[in-house]
């Protein structure tokens, strides 16, 4: 899916999204009998391995006595926090970090080629890992770190030129370990990169139709092992002829790898709606979610957050006054809850992006429209606010539940006792993060 610029991505005109699918759509996939190196097209490999070295045993973020910050959202920067002082002890540029939270690569622009770098998650020390020729952009990275897909970027000019059958895109994915090309892939078509499986062997691409100036769109898998987009779209089981007309928005990937889990807003109709993607068996769904907007900027205040058990989903919204708890075992809103909408307030700009955290165990949310924060109890059905107004860049909970950590631009991250709100000071216990 987009490449999660959450504000900045956010598509000008509706489309059609024929995405939802169940597990007969397509064949499983099995044990990857893929050729590491090899190109699958045409296309010439443009890859220079930077540093073919062993990768180190990575490290868990609380073991690193880590906060992660993603003041921009999932493909933005990410700042780490000291957790045993509050102060930021490195930052890096925007990135994807993998599900698992063990992995961080940036695709920046070098004169004109790209460098693809990996991040010790531990000190922020950078180790470049493939150099590709021409403009590149960092759309997925597998759950577990192992993979890389980047997408090459045409100048706006040419593509412009280009008419429906003209139209090209390539994809390339790097072993995250070695920076060696894995599969160069060469499509007629306009297609983004949607996500990818934890084997690698599963690229997961949105086709936009027609090509030029689309006005709807469909989700393939391109198969490394066969070296082709399997034939058909992923759609829904006895209701193909249903219409999903929405905008990606955010996403959250489980860190098992199984699940893509995306929301849409539908701007026409103020609604929105989870679109629940499995990685590992190539199927869909959708969830429709207890948003009703009057705008669009309504909309833009929606977050998702998965627990850690990987079946528990909550979906909220300040500006609508809305928190959803989705069950990712039968795909249904399984409670919400309301409380008093609130519009940001204050004078910040630009406001910090939306965001969520969930609490071990999974029945407490925590969750902020980038100007103040509430705590959502899921025994309760009950919204509370949470800690003081301010710009929110971040939002972390401790292992044991008992401690939320709060960014605020500029200054120290704030440790606040998760059953009151109340300021504490950093100790010894507050070390453990989830």
């Amino acid at each position: 899916m987009r490449p999660f610029h959450r504000l900045a991505s956010l598509l000008i005109f509706a489309l059609l999204l024929a995405a939802c699918a169940s597990p007969t759509a397509v064949a499983p996939a099995t044990a990857p009998a893929i050729a590491t190196t090899a190109a699958a097209t045409a296309v010439a490999p443009t890859v220079v391995p930077a540093n073919t070295a062993a990768p180190t045993q990575p490290v868990a973020a609380h073991d690193k006595g880590l906060f992660f910050a993603r003041p921009e959202g999932g493909a933005g920067p990410l700042l780490a926090y000291d957790l045993s002082t509050g102060s930021v002890r490195f930052n890096l540029p925007a990135g994807r970090l993998s599900a698992d939270r063990q992995h961080f690569f940036a695709a920046a622009k070098d004169g004109a080629a790209t460098q693809l770098t990996g991040y010790d998650l531990a000190t922020g020390a950078p180790n470049l890992l493939a150099r590709l020729d021409g403009q590149w952009t960092l759309g997925a990275v597998s759950s577990n770190g192992h993979w890389a897909a980047l997408s090459r970027v045409y100048p706006d000019a040419q593509k412009q030129q280009w008419t429906d059958s003209a139209y090209q895109s390539e994809m390339q994915i790097i072993d995250g370990r070695t920076g060696k090309l894995a599969q160069a892939v060469s499509l007629n078509g306009n297609f983004e990169i949607d996500g990818l499986s934890t084997l690698g062997d599963s690229l997961y691409l949105i086709q936009y139709l027609p090509a030029p100036k689309p006005d709807h769109y469909e989700v393939r898998v391109y198969d490394r092992n066969t070296q082709s987009l399997v034939d058909g779209a992923l759609v829904q089981k006895g209701a193909e002829s249903e219409v999903m007309v929405g905008d990606r928005w955010d996403a959250v990937g489980s860190p098992d790898g199984e699940w893509l889990l995306t929301l849409y807003l539908r701007t026409k109709e103020g609604t929105a709606f989870i679109h629940a993607l499995n990685l590992t068996n190539r199927f869909t769904m959708c969830i429709d979610l207890p948003f009703k907007a009057d705008n669009l900027e309504q909309l833009k205040y929606s977050t998702l957050a998965l627990a850690a058990n990987g079946r528990t989903l909550y979906a909220a919204n300040a500006a609508l006054g809305v928190v959803a708890h989705v069950s990712l075992d039968d795909f249904n809103v399984i409670q919400s809850a309301k409380f008093q909408p609130v519009n940001p307030t204050i004078a910040y700009n630009p406001l910090p992006q939306s965001m969520s955290v969930v609490a071990p165990g999974g029945r407490a949310l925590y969750f902020t429209n980038g100007a103040q924060a509430w705590a959502y109890d899921d025994q309760k059905a009950a919204v509370r606010p949470f800690g003081g107004p301010g710009p929110i860049t971040g939002l972390g909970v401790n292992l044991d539940g008992t401690r939320v950590f709060m960014a605020r631009p500029g200054q120290p991250l704030l440790v606040l006792d998760a059953a009151s709100g109340a300021l504490l000071g950093f100790s010894d216990g507050v070390t453990a993060l989830r």
